[in-house]
């Protein structure tokens, strides 16, 4: 009994601390030889993909950190690409729908134009009036006024942007603070004071493109035209009329711009942060 409580000798904690050592140093050596492997393998890996240029490379063991994009600022170089970028979309849109305009403007207009001897007889169809107008004026005749109403729109998307966040920070309808309703209608009123805002400058564009697209030869003076192009409008209407003659109609279309502005501002900054959420707000 007294034997098997004695504690180790002296020798015995020797031999024991020196089989601790080897085990300890022979793990520690087997664990620097795998280390040393495993880096030359990678190493090796790395190299041949470098210097051959391989496409496929084996992904490393190591893992690499993970880093957040960082959120892209857009300043007034981002806006121009956007404006640039838009005003060439519609640019294309609209030239591609501009022989429909054409001939809706000349149904719409027939019967005045026949009162004032521009044209002989009225248009029988749509389809009738296409194929008149390309017979009696060529295929170019139906973009008659196109050009106006290309240049209209890069002012226009500046002006409504720019009068939609002036109106916002004025009326300051906040959600939370005036409740929704009266935040909701606030959308809508900037969205429409900033319709009509940016009508008033781009509106005398677009009746000279009315008036061109209207602009059909003559069936009693020998096929002329009324107007040579943008500038001829212009020139005529201002010594005819004055600037009051460049917005006639303005009142009608002014109403008009303020419900479709109204509601396209309103119910877009209304429904955008219910609809896009997370990462899709902003």
């Amino acid at each position: 009994m007294m034997d098997e409580l004695r504690p180790p000798s002296v020798v015995q904690k020797l031999h024991g601390q020196s089989m601790l050592f080897r085990e300890i140093s022979s793990s520690a050596m087997r664990s620097h030889v795998i280390n040393n492997a495993h880096y030359a393998r990678n190493f090796s890996v790395t190299k041949y993909h470098q210097t051959n240029g391989s496409i496929g490379r084996l992904p490393r063991n190591t893992p690499s950190p993970i880093r957040a994009p960082a959120p892209e600022e857009k300043g007034f170089s981002g806006f121009m690409i956007d404006f640039l970028m838009g005003g060439v979309s519609a640019a294309v849109s609209k030239t591609a729908a501009a022989p429909i305009e054409r001939v809706k403007l000349l149904i719409q207009n027939q019967d005045e134009m026949i009162k004032s001897g521009r044209l002989s007889h009225p248009y029988k169809s749509i389809g009738h009036c296409f194929t008149r107008t390309i017979k009696d004026e060529g295929v170019v005749a139906l973009w008659r006024g196109n050009t106006a109403n290309v240049i209209r729109y890069f002012p226009t998307q500046a002006l409504n942007f720019a009068f939609k966040d002036h109106f916002k920070r004025m009326f300051n309808f906040r959600k939370d603070k005036d409740g929704y309703w009266k935040w909701f209608f606030g959308n809508i009123a900037s969205g429409g004071a900033a319709g009509a805002s940016s009508l008033l400058f781009v509106y005398s564009l677009d009746y000279a493109r009315t008036r061109l697209a209207n602009d059909a030869k003559a069936a009693k003076v020998g096929g002329q035209r009324q107007f040579d192009g943008i500038v001829d409008v212009y020139r005529k209407t201002l010594a005819s009329d004055g600037v009051r003659g460049l917005y006639r109609g303005f009142n009608v279309s002014c109403v008009g711009i303020i419900v479709y502005r109204g509601l396209y501002f309103g119910m877009y900054d209304s429904l955008k942060p219910a609809v896009l959420v997370g990462s899709l707000e902003g």
